[in-house]
């Protein structure tokens, strides 16, 4: 029974067969579970509860729990968390009660993230690129499990639940929001509080008071203990948005907090308070502007989301999705994918939306890009002027496919982009520049 082989958590978006667990007959691997004991067979129940929630199909995954609730793996399960959390907490210093996190919590953090990870629309290779380092945002060291499962490969499994700091890079509009959701829906190590926080904001005291909180008369007109965003989050996450504009004072401030766990409440610096949180930062404008010691510890992993106009191939995916069952949709879409070839999107997904939105309502095509039509006519006839003249020279066609080739060389800078971009095999390109392969 245990030739289907445990392929728990092996990364689907880096698996060619785009599966999270290859079980053929789950139903069958069921009942040698509940007929079976043993350490292999707790890792095999686990890889089914396991297969049961990244479907969403909570009814199963609740009714094998129920059939095997007396089990002690899931006490296992249970005391292998905790002692990720402890591990954690030891590392930022912490050492305060930490929360009681079992089976049923994890199942649930994998439905929410599967959930959350579907959201992030897209068939390019840069997205699956995107959807796997989102997963390994929160299982970063678990591999595909061996044929022959034992039981350090259940420890392994827990030890490799990720706490680290995350950033995410994209310009306006490419779906930021949305890669952060999915890994806070999929941090099992914290399951408090989400809080977004807009660091172009950070700039006064009451703002900071807001972040850290602030004791009874720290400022004129206080006239009560608050409590801030940091201590609300702790066991949760806090979302820097728009980090590259925090201030280097912020920076300070919040290194202490990252690295060791420690805040102060505003008025009350002789109050050391300890708190166990994990960052996710995301920004348009990249790092530069942060001081290294801070950038460095907000990332233990970038993701970096590309511009719509360098993964074309998403667009009408993405539209055919969200719009679904409107009426003539494929006839309008073709119309509005003629129109709008060659347009770079600057808005990216959300400007593609809103436009598409508005042509669908008013059958009108209006871009954000101000010129851009005019700007197309023209490059189009520049294209035919062009070709005129060169079959006024009397180019051949193969003098004509010559030159393109050349040109696209010198565009790109190597023949196998060159050829990509042009559509044809190397040994054709190398063929019309009269290159022996």
């Amino acid at each position: 029974m245990l030739s289907f082989g445990v392929y728990v958590l092996s990364n689907p978006f880096r698996n060619e067969r785009d599966e999270y667990l290859p079980i053929p007959f789950p139903d069958e691997v069921e009942k040698w579970v509940l007929s079976e004991k043993g350490k292999k067979r707790d890792v095999v129940l686990l890889a089914l509860l396991f297969h049961y929630a990244w479907e969403g199909n909570e009814k199963k995954w609740k009714r094998l729990l129920e059939r095997t609730r007396g089990d002690g793996v899931y006490r296992e399960v249970k005391e292998m968390v905790r002692a990720r959390m402890e591990m954690v907490a030891k590392k930022r210093e912490y050492d305060g009660k930490l929360p009681d996190i079992g089976i049923n919590d994890v199942l649930r953090k994998v439905m929410e993230f599967r959930k959350a990870l579907d959201e992030i629309k897209g068939v390019s290779t840069a997205i699956r690129e995107v959807k796997a380092k989102v997963w390994e945002a929160n299982f970063m060291n678990i591999h595909a499990w061996r044929r022959r499962p034992g039981v350090d490969d259940l420890r392994d499994f827990w030890r490799g639940w990720m706490a680290g700091n995350v950033v995410v890079l994209g310009e306006r509009g490419t779906g930021k929001e949305l890669v952060v959701k999915a890994i806070a829906a999929g941090s099992v190590l914290f399951p408090g509080k989400f809080s977004t926080i807009n660091c172009s904001h950070l700039k006064n005291e009451d703002a900071l008071a807001d972040l850290f909180g602030a004791k009874e008369g720290a400022y004129t007109g206080l006239n009560y203990n608050r409590m801030g965003i940091v201590a609300e989050c702790n066991f949760g996450i806090i979302f820097l948005d728009e980090v590259a504009d925090l201030e280097e004072r912020v920076q300070r401030m919040l290194l202490r907090t990252i690295e060791r766990g420690e805040y102060c409440r505003m008025g009350e610096k002789e109050k050391v308070r300890k708190v166990l949180l994990r960052l996710i930062s995301a920004t348009n404008k990249g790092l530069d502007s942060l001081t290294g010691d801070f950038r460095d510890r907000i990332r233990s992993l970038e993701i970096k989301i590309p511009p719509l106009r360098e993964r074309k191939e998403d667009i009408e995916p993405i539209l055919i999705e969200k719009y679904e069952g409107e009426k003539n949709l494929r006839e309008k879409l073709h119309r509005f994918l003629e129109e709008t070839e060659g347009y770079p999107w600057p808005g990216n997904v959300r400007e593609l939306d809103a436009c598409f939105s508005h042509y669908l309502s008013t059958g009108r095509i209006e871009l954000w890009e101000e010129g851009w039509r005019e700007k197309k006519m023209e490059r189009k006839e520049l294209k035919e002027r062009g070709i005129r003249v060169l079959i006024e020279e009397g180019y051949t066609m193969e003098d004509i496919q010559r030159l393109v080739c050349r040109t696209a060389v010198e565009v790109y800078g190597k023949r196998k982009v060159a050829a990509e971009k042009l559509g044809i095999s190397l040994p054709t390109l190398r063929k019309y520049l009269n290159e022996s392969t």
